[in-house]
């Protein structure tokens, strides 16, 4: 495209931009789009103006702009509906999506931080009331990324990725209430982790459990966990208060610095999750989740860990552990695969959690601890009715810890894992080989091939019921994960 051609399009966008609502038009035009590569396809079109408040058509990602080949700037927030299809767009610090804005980036569209730029680092957040419409394919991914080139990439170059609501969660300030937040139309919010607390566009919680913080489809996010400041710094996905209207499926966190996923309150669905290389936590919830999450797959690497690695780490309230909602998300078929001190599953705090139809392989601190310290509803009185893990398979895993009760190590009321776990009545298995070829890092194979582990539970509504099978992946089936996930180191 000539610029000539260009600025007259940019004159006719802005001519026809009243007529269509007030969206701001930031991308390439219908015709010069080809997403079709898995880093985005996008248009050749001469370099034009960058997103910035100097550009004249409505204000959008900073105000505007033009479409350029490689890495549109976005030099501020996004305050009005904004399309994003063009080949690239650089962060320049944190962006926040606000004013009720609806933010939707086309499919092949990578997002990247400018690590040029003064710190933070580039992210993306959806600030509560605002929506993010990603929806990427199989063939053409969206990729939220390092702005390094490949080779030089690392953990920390790009902040995260975050979806804020106004959904249910248990802690934080109570608004039009007090004490237990428990008045009629009273509700907690609170700052999203890893933001400081005084940035009011960071702010989640309400009291719309069906809140619709947007959709996610086919999304990569790689190398976050920038540290915004002290030790603060955001995961790779965060949902913060997204309620059930939210849609979250296949999305890949990679070789991220905090936890790869991690769900604050409210009560989203999650399904076909990739977690690799990450050096916190696979998939930690908190603060009331009520959601589901099934095809979720966390594989940790070697050498790559925080002071605290877990696979699955979920709790209700660090200084509450019986405050509502109490955090009770459904969890069916999931693969967790570990390393030398690293847990499978650490479920703390009052958390209730229901968990079938797993794989626990590799982890050699142990497979599973429950840490429970305060006096509100000992562990051993919710499990299994509250608590549980069933129809799963555990392989080469540490043994479970042993604390001797009324000791300082004893963190659970005396509540015996191994007891616990290794009942039959839980139908969780220990000596079968569920068959995963997932010995090598850049070509790991998810499927398993064990016939053994088929013939499990029934997951319920609104999960897929056919998914009788232990694991995230059916054995001997075609992996959910080819064709756009990746397992580069840097």
């Amino acid at each position: 495209m000539k610029f000539g051609s260009m600025k007259n399009s940019l004159l006719i966008a802005a001519a026809l931009a009243p007529l269509l609502g007030g969206a701001a038009l930031v991308g390439c035009n219908d015709e010069d789009v080809v997403n079709v590569l898995p880093d985005g396809g996008g248009a050749d079109v001469a370099a034009g103006d960058a997103i910035g408040p100097a550009d004249t058509l409505p204000q959008g990602d900073g105000g505007g702009g033009g479409c350029q080949t490689e890495n549109v700037p976005v030099n501020s927030d996004i305050t009005a509906d904004t399309v994003w299809d063009c080949k690239s767009y650089k962060l320049k610090g944190l962006t926040f999506v606000t004013n009720n804005a609806t933010l939707t980036i086309k499919a092949g569209t990578k997002i990247t931080a400018d690590l040029d730029a003064p710190a933070p680092r580039g992210g993306l957040i959806v600030a509560r009331g605002s929506k993010l419409i990603a929806k990427g394919t199989k063939e053409a991914p969206i990729v939220f990324t390092s702005g390094n080139a490949p080779g030089s990439r690392q953990s920390g170059d790009f902040s995260g990725l975050a979806l804020l609501g106004k959904a249910k969660i248990n802690t934080g300030t109570c608004v039009g209430g007090t004490g237990a937040c428990d008045q009629a139309g009273a509700y907690f919010e609170r700052n999203i982790e890893g933001l400081p607390a005084t940035e009011p566009k960071a702010i989640f919680g309400g009291v719309d459990d069906t809140w619709n913080c947007g959709e996610l489809s086919y999304i990569r996010v790689e190398f976050a966990g920038a540290i915004l400041s002290g030790d603060n710094e955001l995961n790779g996905l965060t949902l913060g208060g997204c309620g059930s209207a939210t849609k979250v499926s296949y999305v890949q966190v990679h070789r991220g610095k905090d936890d790869g996923v991690e769900v604050f309150g409210g009560t989203a669905n999650i399904s076909h999750i990739l977690v690799t290389g990450d050096e916190d936590d696979g998939l930690d919830w908190d603060y009331g989740w009520r959601g589901t999450a099934q095809f979720v797959i966390v594989h940790k690497w070697p050498g790559l860990a925080s002071a605290d690695p877990n696979g699955f780490e979920g709790d209700n309230n660090a200084t509450n552990e019986g405050a509502a909602p109490r955090t009770a998300p459904l969890i069916y078929n999931a693969t967790l695969i570990g390393t030398a001190g690293h847990r499978g599953m650490t479920l703390r705090r009052g958390v209730r959690s229901q968990i079938r139809n797993a794989i626990v392989q590799g982890f050699g601190l142990y497979p599973a601890d429950v840490q429970w310290i305060q006096d509100v509803n000992v562990p051993a009185t919710e499990w299994p009715t509250h608590l549980t893990v069933e129809n799963s398979f555990f392989w080469m895993n540490a043994p479970f810890q042993t604390e001797a009760v009324g000791t300082a190590a004893d963190d659970d009321k005396g509540f015996d894992e191994s007891a616990a776990f290794m009942d039959a009545a839980r139908k969780n298995q220990f000596a079968i080989d569920p068959g995963l070829a997932v010995g090598t890092l850049t070509m790991p194979n998810y499927t398993p091939t064990s016939a053994m582990l088929a013939g499990q539970a029934v997951p319920p509504a609104p999960l897929d019921a056919t998914a009788t099978y232990a694991g995230a992946v059916a054995p001997n089936a075609v992996s959910w994960t080819t064709g756009w996930t990746v397992f580069y180191q840097n």
